[in-house]
């Protein structure tokens, strides 16, 4: 069941809602993943709560303004950015902090 609750975790951030404004070049979100392990990626803690670090990459010849969106399953809740300018060629990095699932319920 762990496993089922990080994947939910991880699919619902790459849906995450990201309009883009300008589109001359590409742009890339992208999970963090710990110990660069993708068949697991997060494990929530018994305390309910998990980090994830994740990307986004802007390749793009001007500036892009991302709006993040999240939803988190099992009662959790989020604190994590709600929107971001990324610089033209510029690489940043942010956290989503989930917090608040009931692991024993779900367990």
């Amino acid at each position: 069941m762990r496993w089922g609750l990080s994947a939910g975790v991880a699919l619902l951030l790459l849906t995450c809602a990201a309009p883009v404004q300008g589109q001359l070049g590409s742009w890339e979100l992208g999970i963090d993943y710990p110990q660069d392990n993708e068949d697991m990626p997060f494990s929530v803690g018994t305390d309910g709560g998990v980090s994830i670090q994740f990307f986004v990459n802007n390749e793009e010849l001007v500036d892009i303004g991302v709006e993040f969106d999240y939803e988190i399953p099992f009662g959790g809740e989020d604190d994590g950015p709600e929107s971001e300018t990324i610089g033209a060629g510029d690489n940043k990095s942010f956290t989503l902090t989930v917090s608040g699932i009931d692991v024993w319920s779900y367990a």
